[in-house]
């Protein structure tokens, strides 16, 4: 990937956190509700990563030029 397209992306990826952090805020007005989604949240999205990343390393169809990505 080029610079510009590398910086468009994290610029992209930024705008959407804070967006995603805006739409949180609006939903939970429990602190500890939001604890616990957020728990949740990180625990899957890594468990389903790692699953998912192991199965797309070990697939031999799969293209390596995208597992270096």
């Amino acid at each position: 990937m080029t610079t510009t397209s590398n910086l468009c992306f994290t610029l992209y990826i930024i705008n959407w956190q804070i967006s995603l952090a805006f739409l949180v805020v609006a939903t939970f007005t429990n602190i500890k509700a939001t604890t616990v989604v957020g728990y949740i949240y990180v625990f899957g999205t890594g468990l389903l990563g790692s699953f998912l990343f192991q199965f797309f390393v070990q697939d031999t169809t799969f293209p390596s030029k995208w597992k270096t990505f």
